[in-house]
């Protein structure tokens, strides 16, 4: 762990960005005997205060971080808050600690991104309501109707994450703030469609970024945190907010969850996204430019000009 005067900072930030396969990598990390996960993967402990997701106004808030953690100095501590990439507190922190933690960011095609999320805001927990399609939410947030999508919004997190997505997927102007923080050495970016892809070869990766041996380490690989269908969004945002303040005391969670999926999940929406996503692809292009050129990262597998 790294340490300041008055705080404990984890080793490794698994920064961001959300819905871009963070908790597919964070799950793959935790199984390395090197490494010391966070429970649960997102703590929100050092976002900022103006963020709703902040930790200190839920039930299960803990007074230290390091109550996030099973301590074993041996072990680098591994925080995979999503939200990270995007705070200014730590940044502040980070700048003063003598030694800067490792950073890891994923990076996903920004378009597919939004959709992404979206679809989780709206579906795995019920957050949007359902008179608001994907093309009407990107045509609002393409000429800054805040208004409009706060009115499809059943809480402020889902208005927090859906009217900042166009500045969340700026991607060049947050990783240029880290880099500039921890230095380029500390800063790990990956690509979504990479780590899907060949995710052996950008473990391994990865590992040695962090100083840690692969040999041997072969991890069971499960995608998790995937979007789906609810059947009834009102009900479903109901019970996912109570389960939210109750769950980690509910016995038999697992046994729950698992036949609560079966009565309420339905197949996925097969809505025709093409044209919104071709709206925020144009939207994006002077980013990717500046992006590519930044960081030196090849990204015509996000989409073709």
């Amino acid at each position: 762990m790294i340490g300041t005067e008055q705080l404990i900072l984890p080793d490794v930030f698994l920064a961001g960005t959300p819905k871009s396969g963070t908790t597919f990598l964070f799950d793959l990390l935790a199984q390395h005997a090197g490494i010391n996960a966070s429970n649960p993967k997102e703590p929100f402990f050092y976002v900022d205060d103006a963020c709703p997701y902040n930790q200190k106004s839920s039930l299960t808030a803990k007074r230290a971080y390091i109550d996030f953690y099973e301590v074993d100095g041996s072990q680098l501590l591994l925080d995979g808050t999503s939200q990270t990439i995007y705070q200014n507190d730590i940044l502040k922190i980070v700048e003063s600690a003598s030694v800067k933690p490792k950073v890891i960011v994923v990076l996903r095609d920004p378009a597919k991104r939004i959709l992404s999320s979206y679809g989780y805001t709206k579906h795995n927990i019920g957050a949007v309501k359902p008179t608001m399609q994907f093309e009407d939410y990107v045509g609002y947030l393409i000429n800054e109707d805040y208004d409009s999508i706060l009115k499809h919004c059943r809480d402020e997190k889902a208005f927090y994450s859906l009217s900042n997505e166009l500045d969340f997927s700026n991607y060049a102007k947050y990783l240029k703030r880290w880099k500039d923080s921890i230095s380029e050495e500390n800063l790990k970016v990956i690509l979504f469609e990479e780590l899907m892809s060949n995710t052996q070869h950008v473990l391994k990766e990865v590992l040695g970024f962090l100083g840690l041996s692969s040999i041997g380490f072969e991890p069971e690989s499960e995608s998790k945190n995937e979007t789906v269908a609810v059947k009834n969004g009102r009900l479903h945002y109901i019970l996912y907010k109570l389960f939210g303040a109750v769950g980690y005391r509910l016995p038999f969670k697992a046994q729950v969850k698992k036949v609560y999926a079966k009565l309420q999940f339905g197949e996925k929406e097969n809505s025709d996204n093409e044209a919104a996503l071709e709206l925020l692809r144009i939207h994006f292009k002077p980013m990717r430019a500046e992006l590519s050129e930044s960081f030196n990262l090849d990204l015509d597998r996000w989409w073709k000009d």
